[in-house]
């Protein structure tokens, strides 16, 4: 679904004044209402429940978090109370996805994750083994482990091959010059490609076809969409964070079917919830911490 929406430069600058506005009055409750040393953070809003438990951690403060409703607004936050004096002796810190934006201009003192978004935190094998064992009770020590790591190997070989030409593809359009907007769901689209409930199946996975499933922005060249498949580097850490939710969705739900049936890579009778408002709460105590999360924390706290 194409939505392209047009707006005034007076409607523009509402828009903005008003997200700030609300920000800086959260902000304004906030100080009165706590301490000199804690650390004021803000974040988009999907994700505080990875960030929550984390910037406490690492700098052993209290962390008072600020949804700020999106990646723009954290970014005029930052520019709004930098811009301020009076705001400079309390401690701020701001955290934003990369996302396929170019994020080139930022300020060093916004933390950009080094992949898509927080989600892709979730799906390195690392974390997979920390889930294995937490939720289905299989550790490194369990002959079952070589065997699960391996099916999960192998569907992210799938996952990859099923969405990598889309994600270059929107890559592209997100970096056109002019008003080009494709508006996407939290799925991914079925008739590219189709991941879960019971397998991942390609079925028109070409740029032809995404070209013309989308008439409204200009088709993308193979030449930019070959520069873009480089950038994705077959990581699904640059493939979109929504997708790797829905991979891990189909991923725990194969498992879950595994708990009640032969457990050929599970033990015991637990399985893992299916419901995606709070994925991200349950598979953040799995989910890696890069060392560029906790340099910038060490840098924005000393």
């Amino acid at each position: 679904m194409i939505t392209v929406t047009s707006y005034t430069p007076e409607v523009l600058t509402q828009i903005a004044n008003e997200s700030i506005s609300v920000i800086i009055h959260k902000f304004s409750c906030l100080i009165r209402n706590g301490r000199n040393d804690d650390l004021f953070c803000f974040v988009e809003g999907h994700d505080l429940p990875y960030y929550n438990s984390r910037i406490e951690a690492i700098s052993g403060r209290r962390c008072v978090f600020i949804d700020s409703k999106g990646k723009k607004n954290v970014i005029k936050a930052y520019r709004y109370f930098n811009s301020q004096p009076n705001y400079a002796n309390f401690k701020k810190m701001y955290f934003v996805d990369r996302d396929y934006d170019d994020n080139s201009n930022l300020d060093s003192a916004i933390y950009v994750t080094p992949c898509y978004s927080v989600e892709n935190f979730c799906v390195s094998n690392a974390s997979f083994a920390k889930m294995m064992k937490g939720v289905y009770n299989v550790d490194v020590d369990n002959p079952k482990y070589e065997l699960v790591m391996a099916f999960f190997e192998t569907e992210k070989n799938k996952m990859l091959s099923a969405t990598k030409t889309f994600c270059a593809w929107y890559k592209c359009v997100r970096n056109m010059q002019g008003e080009n907007h494709v508006e996407l769901s939290e799925s991914f689209p079925a008739d590219i490609s189709i991941i879960g409930p019971d397998n991942i199946m390609e079925v028109n996975n070409n740029l032809e076809y995404i070209n013309a499933k989308y008439p409204n922005v200009p088709d993308v060249g193979s030449v930019d969409l070959n520069a873009s498949l480089q950038e994705i580097n077959d990581d699904l850490h640059n493939i979109r964070g929504k997708y790797i939710f829905e991979f891990i969705e189909y991923i725990t739900c194969v498992l879950n079917k595994d708990v009640k049936g032969q457990k050929k890579y599970t033990e015991g009778k637990a399985s893992f919830e299916k419901n995606r408002k709070t994925l991200l709460s349950r598979l953040s105590p799995y989910a890696e911490t890069p060392n560029s999360l906790r340099d910038y924390v060490f840098r924005m706290t000393s």
